[in-house]
């Protein structure tokens, strides 16, 4: 079989893997590339599709699911949906298969959420006394 085969099911991401104790004990990817630095919003997005970006970007990105290697890819999506929402009928099936695709990627389906592993985000409930005081 080539090993570059894109048969079958995606991998889950090796920092999944190692948060459940890798359950299926494969071999981990010690090699996966990381990408570094902030997640930015694309320039050319306006309108709704800047709105979308906005409304999403910030919780998937404090989850861990984009990445600064994903903005365009998430950008992609942006559109994709402002198209959408505009005037679903006039959309043709390949968009709408690969706004489906990108919404599955980055977790915003309900079976997609079902897959992914996220660190709960703990809020402290200590008051300081600086919140009393000026």
């Amino acid at each position: 079989m080539n090993p570059r085969s894109n048969s079958g099911r995606k991998p889950k991401p090796t920092h999944l893997k190692l948060v459940a104790g890798n359950p299926g004990h494969r071999p981990v990817n010690e090699n996966e590339p990381l990408f570094s630095g902030d997640v930015e919003k694309p320039k050319y997005l306006k309108g709704r599709a800047s709105k979308i970006w906005d409304q999403y970007a910030p919780q998937l990105i404090a989850v861990g699911l984009i990445k600064a290697a994903d903005d365009s890819a998430f950008a992609a999506l942006c559109c994709l949906t402002a198209e959408f929402e505009k005037d679903p009928a006039a959309m043709v099936a390949g968009k709408i298969g690969q706004m489906r695709a990108l919404w599955a990627e980055f977790g915003m389906t309900p079976s997609a959420r079902s897959r992914f592993i996220t660190t709960p985000q703990k809020v402290s409930r200590e008051k300081n006394a600086s919140d009393y005081f000026d």
